[in-house]
């Protein structure tokens, strides 16, 4: 099916629905425009949460607040912010009490590859149509507030587990944002429908909650497993809690949103080799098989260092599977 023409530039509303509508050919389960330009309404918060130093072993973090509440900082005229979100599947399988455990974002692809390229490939279509845009695409290489953003494009809520919602999708989304120099009507943000639940709150292993909305990275397995790079771990996380390899999905897997989740989307399936490793507690001992196993993955974040401090801290996750790369 021949795509649809572009429309005048001059219309903002009919373009931003066709560059949405380029976006979910090329595989976005979710697309929306924001307004770069407008002030962050979350300014106050992200700021006292850097200040308060909430941010725990992401170091990092403190250097980009400037440009996390001006977007337009990342790519000077820009007038739009196309957002995306792909849905992966959350869904962990039955796994043996002592088996080491990995977020299920990162048992696929890279999503930062996967969503950058998609993001490309939308500019490529814009200029086939357009000519030449400027743009820049964030996938969390920026310092860009994806879920604000993504709040503010309609595509979910921020629950009080600080994730995007959606009501289809749940949780199980990874984002990307697209910042352009073409004018696009702006969606409308999304209605919060998290209500009195505060099941997320309540299941987190190391109370990392201050309250909705309100996490303390220095409590958080997943900042703790994937971002603190120290040799060794603070005593809370060894033993690891829930025996989390990579990541930590405790606050999502209990969400009413996240049971009823539709489909995920090819682009993010899970790699059957990793599942099996998981399920059998079958890691590779050596940083040649480690390389090898999380080429292309987003696994990859975490060095093969810090794998032997996290599976060590798990309990080191011998299993049955016959070791191979």
């Amino acid at each position: 099916m021949a795509r649809a023409q572009a429309p005048h530039r001059g219309d903002s509303a009919a373009l931003a629905h066709w560059v949405k509508g380029l976006a979910l050919e090329e595989g976005a389960t979710l697309a929306g425009i924001a307004d770069p330009r407008c002030p962050v309404e979350h300014a106050p918060q992200l700021l006292s949460w850097t200040a308060e130093g909430l941010h725990g072993p992401m170091a990092w973090w403190p250097r980009g607040d400037a440009q996390r509440l001006d977007p337009t900082s990342l790519l000077v005229g820009s007038r739009s912010l196309l957002m995306v979100a792909l849905a992966y599947d959350g869904h962990q399988p039955q796994l043996p009490d002592w088996t080491p455990r990995i977020s299920r974002y990162a048992m696929g692809r890279d999503y930062h590859r996967v969503i950058k390229s998609l993001l490309r490939r939308v500019v490529q279509g814009m200029e086939r149509e357009l000519g030449l845009v400027g743009w820049r695409a964030c996938v969390d290489t920026a310092p860009l507030a994806e879920r604000y953003w993504a709040w503010q494009a309609g595509l979910g809520w921020i629950g009080k587990n600080c994730l995007l919602i959606h009501p289809r999708h749940g949780s199980w989304l990874m984002l990307g944002g697209l910042l352009l120099d073409v004018e696009l009507e702006p969606d409308t943000p999304h209605p919060a429908r998290c209500g009195r639940c505060v099941a997320c709150l309540e299941a987190c292993p190391t109370q990392a909650f201050r309250g909705p909305g309100r996490l303390d990275s220095a409590r958080c397995i997943s900042a703790h497993t994937i971002e603190n790079r120290e040799d060794l771990l603070p005593p809370d996380f060894d033993p690891m809690p829930g025996k989390w390899l990579f990541g930590c999905d405790d606050c999502q897997s209990c969400c009413p949103w996240n049971r009823k989740a539709l489909g995920a989307s090819p682009l993010l399936a899970a790699d059957p080799l990793l599942d099996a490793r998981q399920l059998h507690g079958q890691w590779p001992r050596d940083d040649a098989s480690w390389d090898e196993l999380t080429r292309g993955k987003a696994l990859r974040r975490m060095t093969p260092a810090m794998y032997r401090r996290n599976l060590a801290a798990c309990g080191g996750g011998t299993g049955s599977l016959p070791s191979t790369p």
